[in-house]
């Protein structure tokens, strides 16, 4: 079972193997990189679901690395090092880290980091994938979601009758949506900066008046 892609960076070739062994062991895939250059085009390259790097690396260390990313990505990046103290881990962690972690390392506590780290970015993933989606809808189709042809000729029909300014009577059974094609008229009609006021027709009670018909 594959729980998703982690980018391993590190210029420790003993702390690679043992990382490697590790996250495959609970059922990563792993991608190596040995330093911050080939972090960068291994990123591009494979779209990792995290990103766990050493912090002291030559040429773009882990802390450089994090905040490149940020200007072109929201993969999470969870830095590690033996030289951490509270300043350094404030620090990433505020230039937008999802977590800092000291060497040596808890195996059972870095896999659950990883792990809510991966469940993060699937979630604004999918956020992101809704909101995309959402933006392409016109104003009818957020209000009448469906692809099934009867709601199509549903919206078809609102659309049409939106234009006229005649009295519309909306038939159907309770639940069906009568409500909604309603809103979908005024809020696409000429009147659509009115309010819009819906009834209860069944909530109001009958008015009964008594009439003396007598001379």
């Amino acid at each position: 079972m594959n729980l998703g892609t982690v980018l391993i960076i590190d210029d420790d070739r003993e702390m690679r193997v043992s990382l490697t062994l590790l996250l495959q062991s609970a059922g990563y895939e792993t991608v190596i990189a040995t330093n911050g250059y080939d972090g960068l085009h291994a990123l591009i390259r494979n779209a990792p679901d995290v990103i766990l790097s050493d912090v002291r690396m030559p040429e773009i260390d882990g802390l450089e690395f994090q905040l490149k990313v940020r200007e072109t990505s929201h993969i999470p990046v969870v830095l590690i090092s033996t030289h951490g103290d509270i300043p350094m881990a404030v620090g990433v962690l505020q230039n937008g880290a999802y977590s800092f972690v000291e060497k040596p390392f808890e195996p059972r506590r870095l896999l659950g980091i990883l792990k809510n780290a991966i469940s993060m970015k699937r979630f604004e993933d999918s956020t992101k994938l809704l909101q995309s989606r959402l933006a392409e809808l016109t104003d009818l189709e957020r209000i009448l979601i469906s692809n099934s042809a009867q709601i199509n000729a549903v919206r078809d029909l609102t659309f049409d009758f939106s234009v006229s300014r005649a009295n519309v009577l909306i038939l159907g059974e309770t639940g069906a949506g009568k409500e909604l094609v309603a809103r979908a008229l005024h809020d696409l009609g000429s009147s659509a900066a009115a309010p819009f006021v819906p009834i209860n027709c069944v909530a109001i009670s009958p008015v009964q008046f008594d009439i003396d018909l007598r001379p």
